[in-house]
């Protein structure tokens, strides 16, 4: 953040961009303290993944709001779909993305 903050300064632009997915529509809910790690019994990747990238989301929220003061953009992403495990498993979640 130094870094960031004397690019600031001296009158250049500072961007965070944090990677997340449109796969962060996937999470309905959220309970930190039973997805952290997740129990076997419960484990679902797709929406293990939509909890992931909705945290991604979450954090640069904050980061924006811990950062605006200085003049500092922080942005989330969708960088776009590419193949996986998540995607090849066809389920009717993972086709969305």
């Amino acid at each position: 953040m130094p870094q960031l903050r004397a690019t600031r300064r001296n009158g250049g632009e500072a961007r965070i961009v944090i990677l997340s997915s449109v796969g962060s529509a996937l999470c309905k809910t959220v309970d930190v303290d039973r997805c952290i790690p997740p129990a076997a019994n419960v484990y679902n990747g797709t929406a293990e993944y939509g909890v992931s990238k909705a945290m991604n989301l979450f954090h640069c929220r904050e980061l924006q709001q811990l950062c605006a003061r200085d003049g500092i953009l922080c942005c989330a992403v969708h960088p776009g779909v590419i193949k996986t495990g998540l995607t090849r498993e066809g389920n009717a979640d993972s086709t969305m993305l």
